[in-house]
């Protein structure tokens, strides 16, 4: 949910389950989009003892700012195999992103995110691990598709994202524990990154400045977001209060599929605004379509008692986290 100055928070209900459950929680990928949404959150749940409750690993040892003001010391992932034997939930987000093969080799983008398994895995099997959520990918299906890709050489990302639901979805039924792994296609809301590389964020921005939302593609790309809090929201309630319908992976999908023209008009309308659109003729009936199939997510907001933000919710919170990112 989405509270005043545009900050995150809990459903009240699942707010009193994180408070009332006694285990730590462990975050990896803190400054990321989704582990700095669900910090917020946890902070406004947990008040003061947000730092006594919350343990943050990522790639360097820093202090990581909260909108608040508070600051959470982060502590270098390698060091997570070393956590107490109390009682935990991991929240793990920590993962090489494919923009990093820009930079790097394919050897070293595997061996990097195999160091990343390998540590938290480690962490889970020698602690007292009460449930574990992990965000995936759409990207583990071929393109244009719903199979599995096992072709690492060309999609070592998407690959390498099926391994780990299958390594840390065998250890969370060894330990016995509820699990959540969703396939991420599309997401919105604060804490966006990399603004360039999203088309949702880049047609807001253009928006918000008043210019031409271009879209470059001569084909139809069809895309259908969430919102980054109701996806946290989701993760920890299945933890917290597992549902026997639940689905330990699923995709993701909003309420609709837009193609970029009709997303970049209801931009323009859930922000008032009248920026042009531009984009080449459409010249080939082949389809960029990256959706998820939402109906699992869907049931499980419904049975876990959340309601999804609208479109129109997502945009204009994204929207206001853009404007503070770029003032």
């Amino acid at each position: 949910m989405t509270g005043a100055a545009g900050r995150l928070y809990f459903p009240e209900k699942l707010a009193g389950q994180l408070q009332e459950n006694r285990c730590e929680i462990i975050l990896t990928g803190g400054g990321g989009w989704i582990g700095q949404a669900a910090l917020e959150m946890l902070e406004h749940a947990l008040g003061d003892h947000f730092l006594k409750r919350v343990q943050v690993f990522g790639a360097s040892t820093r202090d990581l700012p909260l909108r608040s003001g508070r600051i959470i010391p982060c502590q270098k992932l390698e060091t997570i195999r070393a956590v107490s034997a109390a009682p935990k939930l991991f929240f793990h987000c920590a993962f090489l992103t494919k923009d990093r093969l820009q930079d790097q080799s394919v050897d070293a983008f595997i061996a990097g995110n195999n160091a990343i398994s390998d540590a938290v895995a480690t962490a889970i099997e020698s602690s007292d691990t009460r449930g574990l959520f992990m965000p995936s990918s759409g990207a583990v299906y071929r393109k244009g598709t719903h199979i599995i890709d096992n072709d690492l050489a060309a999609n070592p990302y998407g690959v390498m994202k099926h391994q780990d639901e299958q390594r840390f979805l065998k250890l969370a039924q060894q330990k016995k524990m509820p699990v959540s792994i969703p396939r991420l296609f599309n997401l919105s809301g604060p804490f966006i990154n990399k603004v360039e590389l999203y088309a949702l964020a880049s047609m807001i921005a253009a928006s918000m400045r008043g210019e031409t939302m271009t879209i470059r593609a001569s084909h139809r790309v069809i895309r259908s977001y969430i919102h980054v809090a109701d996806l946290v929201a989701l993760g920890f309630s299945m933890l917290l209060d597992p549902k026997p319908t639940d689905s330990a992976v699923f995709d993701t999908a909003g309420e609709e599929a837009l193609e970029l023209s009709d997303l970049a008009s209801a931009i323009n309308n859930a922000l008032g605004h009248d920026a042009p659109i531009h984009r080449p003729t459409v010249v080939t009936d082949k389809d960029d379509r990256y959706v998820g199939d939402g109906a699992a997510f869907k049931s499980m907001l419904c049975a876990h008692g959340l309601t999804a933000h609208s479109l129109n919710a997502q945009i204009q919170d994204t929207a206001a986290y853009l404007s503070t990112i770029e003032s």
